[in-house]
């Protein structure tokens, strides 16, 4: 099961819109340069824009999602084509970007409810010719890879303990969320200015 699911958490449109606002403060804040792509009010999880895409270099490999979540992709896609070239996955495959983690070295890609074995042989293709070894990792506990697992850099995971099989990652340093924090693993490091 889902630990996010677990939670019941309701959901107040204002709450989520302030905070949304914040979100985006916060990352210019931080000297991050945000570009928005307009929302699909038809489509709640769109919000989620990172699942509808990959990137690497300008290439774009555009998602397959779960069924009610089909169409976020369109306005990801528009707004990519003036600067990526743009390659799209089979009908028969499904792949959300939660599901793909990049490190220096290697790219993970997890096994989910959301991600299946034709997506992730969707993006080993797209990144052979970058030269990217793609590693497959089952996720079980969770909905995406990265809601339990995260790269901060500097050859270092944030993870949930027991969530995954470590041994299959690349990685020098695990930084492990204590018991109750496990929506920390699902994070992004913004590097000093």
């Amino acid at each position: 099961t889902d630990y996010y699911e677990k939670k019941n958490i309701e959901i107040s449109y204002g709450l989520a819109e302030r905070q949304h606002e914040k979100y985006i403060q916060t990352l210019k804040d931080a000297g991050l340069k945000v570009s928005t792509v307009p929302a699909d009010e038809t489509k709640p999880d769109c919000v989620f824009i990172e699942d509808t895409a990959i990137i690497w270099q300008t290439h774009a490999l555009i998602t397959k999602m779960n069924p009610e979540r089909e169409g976020e992709q369109k306005a990801v896609e528009e707004t990519l084509k003036p600067t990526h070239t743009i390659t799209h996955m089979p009908s028969v495959a499904k792949l959300e970007a939660g599901d793909v983690l990049h490190t220096e070295n290697t790219t993970y890609v997890g096994l989910s409810k959301r991600t299946n074995s034709m997506g992730a042989e969707c993006l080993k293709n797209f990144l052979k010719k970058f030269g990217r070894p793609v590693v497959r990792v089952p996720v079980e506990k969770c909905l995406h890879l990265k809601s339990g697992v995260t790269y901060i850099g500097d050859n270092t995971l944030v993870a949930v303990p027991g969530w995954f099989d470590m041994t299959l990652f690349d990685a020098e340093n695990i930084i492990y969320t204590q018991q109750g924090e496990e929506g920390a693993a699902n994070c992004m490091r913004i590097p000093n200015n």
